[in-house]
């Protein structure tokens, strides 16, 4: 892959106002059908070494962000760069050569690996896929990964339900590392592991980071998991990003209602409780048809937020989309405990 295009210092991966769209068929045997936008104009930034945390409910939009930084889903519109190059204007052998750098572990431990396959031809995939490997040089890189995350080279003749869920997890990792990726979609990869092994997971996951200086895009619905791993946390609501910025400034000081509802449901951050007990409780409604689409839920909601949709703003670093930015941090600081 030619990096002619990129230089050093630039996102690894950059993602600039992207749509996706998702045709939905209703009525009688599919008769009808409507648009659901899954990624309403989002732009984010992962930079080289970086872990970057997308949080927000299921339906949220995340998995979508996810596929689409890899170009796994049509886009409406928007552009997706890895560095430098834009996934939509490449084809063939070099679309093959940039996603050889990219690659993706999925939720599910139990359904990602093929029962049929022995593990080391599940670890062995993407580089036989990409075929400029020499066999004997993928047995060896095989035997690499699954030791870096833990396993035996004996594992490699075995078959994933001779597996924990923990292990195969372990497997998923080292399949996608076994090609010397620069960038990983990591889509809730300890949301369906018991609590025990979920520390485990991320440990090993920050250890390979770091060790190979990998840039992260981590999709998860929990706070507490986002505060332990993240660089900088993205918290997405209805396929928009509403608040972006370095994790602890988000959690400390979040700018955002729906991040304040986030953080609330994790017990130990005070924060959250403060604000949201010298606020008034307003009944919760259904996604808008126009203006901010968390208005039916928000506690701070006036008639501007009805009739239109914020945009990102704030200070370089730290960004939220929300009319009330300044009355929200009043909010915050004064309210009694």
């Amino acid at each position: 892959m030619s990096d002619a295009t990129y230089t050093s210092g630039e996102p690894v991966l950059s993602i600039d106002r992207v749509s996706v769209e998702y045709t939905v068929k209703t009525g009688f045997l599919g008769s009808s059908s409507f648009k659901l936008k899954a990624l309403d104009e989002v732009s984010l930034d992962v930079k080289d070494g970086e872990v970057v945390t997308v949080i927000g409910e299921s339906g949220s939009g995340k998995t979508t962000l996810g596929l689409a930084s890899m170009g796994l889903v049509n886009t409406t519109s928007g552009s997706v760069r890895f560095k430098g190059l834009s996934l939509g204007d490449l084809k063939g052998a070099q679309l093959k050569r940039v996603r050889s750098k990219m690659r993706i572990v999925f939720q599910d431990p139990y359904s990602s690996l093929d029962p049929r396959m022995k593990i080391s031809d599940i670890v062995a995939e993407p580089l036989r896929a990409l075929g400029e490997t020499p066999e004997s040089r993928v047995q060896e890189l095989v035997s690499e990964s699954l030791e870096s995350v833990g396993l035996n080279s004996n594992a490699s003749g075995r078959y994933p339900h001779e597996f924990s869920g923990g292990q195969r997890q372990r497997i998923a990792i080292a399949r996608a590392i076994v090609g010397e990726p620069e960038f990983v979609v990591l889509d809730e990869p300890t949301s369906s592991l018991d609590v025990s092994i979920q520390g485990q997971t991320l440990n090993l996951l920050l250890e390979l980071q770091k060790k190979r200086r990998l840039s992260y895009l981590f999709i998860t619905h929990s706070m507490s998991v986002a505060k332990y791993v993240s660089d900088r946390l993205a918290v997405m609501y209805a396929g928009r990003i509403v608040e972006t910025g370095p994790v602890q400034q988000v959690i400390e000081h979040p700018l955002h209602p729906y991040t304040v509802d986030l953080i609330r449901s994790v017990p130990g951050f005070d924060i959250a409780r403060k604000v949201f007990d010298a606020v008034p409780e307003q009944t919760a409604g259904a996604r808008a048809v126009q203006g901010c689409q968390y208005a039916p839920r928000c506690r701070f909601t006036r008639e501007e937020c009805r009739l239109h949709e914020p945009g990102l703003s704030g200070d370089s670093s730290h960004l939220s989309a929300c009319f009330l930015n300044h009355h929200f941090i009043r909010a915050a600081t004064q309210a009694p405990r």
